[in-house]
């Protein structure tokens, strides 16, 4: 009896040292009143006993008795079914064991990144002060978002009934139901029991300039702004899990962003995932969370996320002595906005609130707005523009560029935006016989309109435009007049 045991405490004890190799930082499996927890650091996630996360290696498969059983979540990722009569820590180390896996891991519940502020309810802060001060106005004078720029939500749900994110009496929704989906219930709608879903889509995509509550960041003019699939991976608390197949939905129904606005348990599956969705074009967003800790939750301290934390009034990262506060350190790209956050609830209310769940979607709606005017960027490229715009916060001395309490900076919506939707004309300012002008950084599949201001020049003898979905055109001069002055200006499309 003593033997069995002890194989039992030493195959537990080596499922910890591999998950502490692969982490970020030391992970603990541990049981706390017979329930499994992972602990990392001061977080605890508590362990679904029922299902474990893995991936085979090539050229092996699963036996037959489990291939019936196991259910596919996307990218070769599966989730296999714990048996009723085993620990799913012992489970977990039998399956790691057989050499068949690249990782086995365990499904764990994670939590949303939140500090409810509901007595800041009210017309003292019903304005949304962080609009000025991430320079979001500025950046609105460029665009204010387009439906092709699909933001997945990934959380306890969107309240589709608000008049604000859903249809109203405007007729037009930034919702897009039958693209997202409800993974707890199986379905794609829902309506969720708990507000978090419904104040980050908000803060991204509520309708813009309707006469109507609050300004989302992408949120259109009057008509719709980007579109918004929500993607329910669970209502208290994110799952490993669901949120691994939507992910692979995500990619699978061409969204360009991902917001995260909470934290997991480290996971392999979750990690391949999203270095999937990464390498399909997706740029995904992740709060650092609220623990006042000197390291990033998970996922956001994902080499292929884009970590943000959050900031105060002040101009300084958001904590609380001996309390909450924006997680910082290694990884940590930029911060916004986190306090006294107003934005859409349940019920058609509003509300404020304040953690990094409320500053994330805050660079996911300016992230919406780069690929409105350049829908070609690729997530690198939109990660380096962020941190290269960041306006720098005085309080602060940075090390190339960067603060570990900071980032880069805090996030400047114009900045980040004019960045890659600056086009320039190239060719001479004057010219003999001919001139041959083109737009440099034009985004793939638009086309150019090309106007001169002067009407002369109106005539097709003395403009030639040639290849003009190329943006490329030639400017002949008739020689036969005198010297005129003209403004040659091009109108880029794109959807």
């Amino acid at each position: 009896m003593k033997k069995k045991i002890l194989i039992i405490i030493a195959g537990f004890l080596a499922v910890c040292i591999c998950f502490g190799q692969n982490s970020y930082r030391e992970r603990i499996v541990k049981r706390i009143e017979n329930k499994p927890f992972v602990i990392e650091g001061d977080s605890k996630y508590e362990i679904d006993q029922t299902r474990i996360i893995a991936k085979l290696k090539p050229q092996r498969s699963l036996p037959i008795t489990l291939c019936a059983k196991s259910q596919d979540l996307g990218f070769d990722i599966i989730e296999i079914p714990v048996p009723t009569d085993i620990m799913v820590e012992d489970y977990l180390s039998l399956l790691e064991r057989t050499g068949d896996f690249e990782f086995v891991d365990f499904n764990t519940y994670g939590e949303y990144f939140f500090t409810p502020n509901d007595s800041l309810i009210g017309n003292q802060t019903g304005h949304q002060w962080y609009l000025d001060r991430i320079n979001a106005y500025n950046a609105w004078n460029i665009t204010k978002g387009y439906p092709f720029v699909k933001v997945a939500v990934f959380d306890c749900g969107i309240d589709s009934c608000h008049y604000d994110i859903h249809y109203g009496l405007d007729n037009y929704t930034h919702l897009d139901i039958l693209n997202g989906y409800n993974y707890p219930n199986n379905i794609n709608y829902s309506v969720p029991g708990f507000y978090h879903g419904t104040m980050v889509a908000g803060i991204i995509g509520a309708k813009t300039n309707n006469s109507r509550g609050i300004a989302g960041i992408s949120g259109g003019n009057q008509s719709a702004g980007i579109a918004i699939l929500p993607m329910t991976v669970g209502y208290s608390g994110p799952i490993t899990n669901y949120v691994i197949s939507a992910i692979s939905r995500a990619v699978e129904k061409g969204v360009k962003i991902i917001n995260m606005s909470f934290g997991l348990s480290y996971n392999e599956g979750v990690s391949s995932a999203i270095n999937s969705a990464y390498n399909n074009g997706i740029t995904i967003v992740c709060a650092t969370g609220n623990e006042n800790h000197s390291y990033l939750s998970f996922p956001a301290s994902h080499a292929n996320t884009i970590a943000v934390g959050a900031s105060n009034q002040s101009n300084e990262r958001w904590q609380i002595p001996n309390s909450n506060g924006s997680n910082y350190g290694n990884g940590l790209d930029l911060v916004a906005p986190g306090v006294d956050i107003m934005s859409t609830s349940l019920n058609n209310s509003y509300q404020s609130g304040t953690g990094t769940s409320f500053s994330a979607p805050q660079v996911v709606g300016v992230v919406a707005l780069m690929l409105s005017v350049n829908p070609t960027l690729t997530p690198n490229q939109i990660r380096n523009t962020l941190r290269s715009t960041c306006t720098n916060l005085s309080n602060y001395s940075y090390t190339n560029g960067w603060n570990s309490e900071v980032g880069y900076g805090l996030l400047n919506a114009y900045a980040a935006v004019n960045a890659v939707a600056a086009h320039n004309i190239i060719g001479p300012t004057l010219i003999a016989s001919s001139g041959t002008y083109n737009i440099d950084n034009l985004p793939s599949g638009s086309t150019v309109e090309w106007a001169i201001s002067d009407s002369y020049y109106n005539d097709y003898h003395y403009f030639v435009p040639n290849y003009s979905g190329q943006g490329t055109c030639r400017i002949i001069r008739n020689n036969s007049h005198d010297l005129m002055n003209g403004t040659l200006t091009a109108k880029i499309k794109y959807n």
